[in-house]
Parts: C-alpha cells; structure tokens; sequence
C-alpha cells in the first residue's frame, strides 16, 4: 500500500492487516467498527442515481446498513455480497491531513469469507502462525475508496495523491460530496498475483459497487474523536508498576503533553515505539514530551514494560482507568492526543502509527502558544481570523498547504492558526466555521516570506 494511504491503514482496518480497534475481539463480529443493520427505505436516495443501463445495474434491498464515520448507510448486498469468491471488507476513519475528508477503504481479500474469517479470529487472538499471516496480508486488495469530502477532487488530493485515479460521484448531503474512487494502477499490480477466478471475482465487484452505493443513505460524518478538542481531561490511575499517578501530575511537567494509547498486542503501535522514544527525547528540550496510556496495562504491564525497556522508552506509561471517559471516544489505537498543562486537548487527535506528522504537530501548537506577539515568530506563518468587526474569531479549521502536502490547525482565543514551515508558496482554506459564520471556500495566498494572512468572516449561516 502507497505512503498516501499509510495512516488510513494503520488506524481504521479496527485490528485488521495494520491497525488495531482500541479492543481486542474473538471475532470480525465483535469489531467496535461493526455497522449496525438499519431498515431505511431506498427509493428515494439523497442524489438521484446516475443512469445506467438496466441489466448492469444490481438490485438493492430496503436493508442498509450504517457507518455513521463516514456518513454512509450502504445497502447489504454492498456490504456483505453473497456471491463472491472472496471477502469484501470495510473499514474507515477520518483523514489526519483533514478531518473534513473521511475514506472508507472497501478491501478484498482472496481467501473465501469462512476460511478468512478463521484466519483472522486468530489474528486477534495472536494465535496466527507466520504462514496464515502472510497469506492474510498478501491476500488483500483495495477495490475502492468511498471518501466523504466537503471539498473539491482537487482539493482532496493531498490524501488521493499523485498516482492516476479515477472518481465516480455518488452523492451529496449536508455539504458532503460522496465518490468512489479508484487506482487503476494499483489494481493492476494487485491482480497480477491472483489466480483468475479472484481476478473476475474483484473485477467484477469493482464494477458493480459503484450502483450500489448509489442508493445509499449519505450524511454528514460523525467522528467522536473531533469532538474531543477543547475539553479538559482529568483522570487517576496507576503507572505499570501499580504507583498511584494523576494526569494534574503528568501534565504539569510539559507546555504540551502528547499522549500515546497503545496496546501490547497492536502491531502499528509497537512499530513506532523506537521513534516514539526518540521524539521524546527531543521535544525534551522544547519543554515538551510525552506519556503512553497502555490499553491493556492491567493484564499486560511485564509485556509493555518490556517493550518499553526494548525501545529505550523513558517517558511514564499508565494504565487505562474507568474514569478516563474521553477513551470513550478512542475507537483505533494508536491514538494520539495532544494537551497542554491543564489537560486541555489542542487538536484533533492522530490516528493511526503516523509518525512523520507528531513533531509538526507539537511546532504548530508551540508556535499557536506563542501568538500572542506582534510578529510572527521566524519560521511561521500565521492565520488570523477576523468577523466583519475585527473580532478574533476561535474554532475555525484552517488548511495550510504545500505543493506536496497539507496540514490543518484550529485558531485559538486569539483567531491564530500557526504553521511551522519555511519561506514558501502555500494557499490556505478555510475548512470548517463555528455556527454563525459562513465558510467562502476561497483560496488564500500566504505570503512568500513567513508573516501573518489575515481572513475576515461573514456573519451568516
């Protein structure tokens, strides 16, 4: 899988290939990303279905069946198809570069759906010999993306990338557009190691998905883990070696906090731990650093203590407590939360084991704690948003990017948005606005040299 979909597979296949739902499950069943079935009547689908010709379009039932963090209810025959050969999968998750572009990767595998399903109750279990591990992940492909974006193609493909895809529009709702898309590219390097009865099996699910999720349900996406920004968290629990600790005592010690939720068990987790540590290291010396909240700490503190030991890891490590309710909404580990001293989460959580995206985080947050100055600091550029009198204007999503890549941050009290990065060309967009604003969708200029770009906001809405 190409670096453009890294995160995406590290945190939202739930434990599947390379992530981790946040607990572990016997079976695919008791997945926390299992769709609940819902009878929604269909013939009348948000945007109607693009013809096409009668004998090639498969019938849909009335039962749909529910990703409410996509913002998609899918009908059953496209969730679960009874005729393939192999297993169809869905896993999904909101994008680190944008959390207003959400993908739901509709993978194949194949193996047929029972013997699958074996496999990977053993996955979970972590009873898997090497051999049915490699045969799992050598076995799946992506048919195709269904991404929820409320923006344009062009301005998603900072997460689509720069390799040829191709896009079919299967409808809107609340200010979401709906696609389904594709690599011909990547299929085609997937196929050439099948056998051909697979290779008709993909092919000819690729073709038929599209109609069917046509008569989808679509809405807006619900992502609990973004609601999470601007609350304060505040919990007691005990580190691995069974010593009281506080999250007052653990927060005090940093400007900003990162904290780490891992399990023992997850794979994407421990493959980052080494970095993990280094990272500490060095945000040691901008009065920062970070702490692990170990998810399965009560059973397995020797395991994570060893892994710990193993990747020279010096920051404290907790185990999970019944009165951290914000882990409520941590559905796939690892998961990353950043805070400053008083517990207060800055910034929309990482998903997912994606390392080259923490230490421009814990800039731009440093940078944002910084603002308050005159001038911008030398090395940032600054958003200011304004309303129509001047006011600062606090919580709008603001996208900062490169030629290559984009990164978004919130403006605080002040309506500052800040961004590490060096003299440059950037265009800036306005993703999301609180209540009583409109959004413009109007490409900004930074400047050329690191400074301030100011946007004022229309009441409205």
């Amino acid at each position: 899988m190409k670096k453009r979909f890294l995160v995406v597979i590290l945190c939202a296949m739930a434990m599947l290939i390379a992530g981790c739902a946040k607990t572990e499950a016997p079976a695919p069943a008791a997945q926390n990303n299992t769709p609940t079935p819902v009878e929604v009547p269909v013939e009348a689908p948000v945007e109607t279905p693009v013809e096409t010709p009668a004998e090639a379009t498969p019938v849909a039932s009335t039962e749909l069946v529910s990703y409410e963090d996509s913002g998609v209810d899918i009908p059953a025959e496209a969730n679960d198809p009874d005729t393939m050969g192999g297993t169809l999968w869905q896993s999904y998750g909101s994008c680190n570069h944008d959390p207003n572009i959400y993908l739901m990767e509709l993978l194949y595998f194949a193996m047929p759906k029972e013997e699958f399903e074996d496999v990977f109750r053993q996955y979970n279990n972590d009873t898997i010999s090497e051999a049915d591990e490699e045969r799992m992940m050598s076995s799946y492909g992506v048919v195709g993306y269904l991404m929820a974006c409320d923006c344009t193609i062009e301005e998603a493909r900072v997460v689509l990338g720069d390799d040829p895809f191709e896009t079919e529009e299967l409808g809107a709702a609340d200010g979401y557009t709906f696609w389904f898309v594709t690599y011909p590219e990547d299929d085609e390097a997937y196929l050439a190691g099948l056998d051909a009865a697979y290779v008709e099996d993909f092919r000819k699910l690729q073709a038929e998905l599209p109609a069917l999720l046509r008569n989808s349900r679509f809405y807006e996406p619900d992502d609990p883990a973004l609601a999470l920004v601007g609350q304060t968290i505040r919990f007691e629990t005990t580190d691995l070696d069974g010593n009281p600790v506080s999250s007052e005592e653990l927060f005090a010690q940093n400007e900003i906090t990162m904290i780490n939720c891992w399990a023992t068990w997850c794979g994407p987790c421990k493959s980052e731990l080494g970095e993990l540590a280094e990272l500490h290291n060095r945000m040691q010396a901008r009065g920062c650093g970070l702490i692990g909240i170990v998810t399965d700490g009560g059973e397995a503190a020797e395991e994570a203590k060893s892994l710990m030991n193993e990747n020279g890891i010096t920051y404290r490590n907790v185990v999970e407590s019944d009165d951290m309710s914000f882990m409520d909404a941590v559905t796939a580990i690892p998961t990353s939360l950043f805070v400053d001293k008083t517990g207060k989460i800055l910034a929309n959580p990482i998903v997912g084991a994606y390392t080259d995206a923490y230490e421009p985080m814990f800039a731009s947050l440093l940078a944002g704690d910084e603002s308050g100055s005159p001038d911008a600091a030398a090395g940032v550029y600054r958003v200011i948003v304004k309303d129509a009198d001047g006011k600062a204007v606090k919580g709008v999503e603001v996208q900062f990017c490169s030629d290559t890549d984009c990164r978004a941050a919130t403006t605080d009290e002040a309506g500052i948005a800040a961004f590490e990065a060096a003299d440059g060309a950037y265009t800036v967009h306005i993703l999301k606005v609180p209540d009583g604003y409109l959004k413009d969708g109007v490409e900004y200029q930074a400047p050329e040299t690191c400074g301030d770009l100011t946007i004022t906001l229309q009441s409205g809405g």
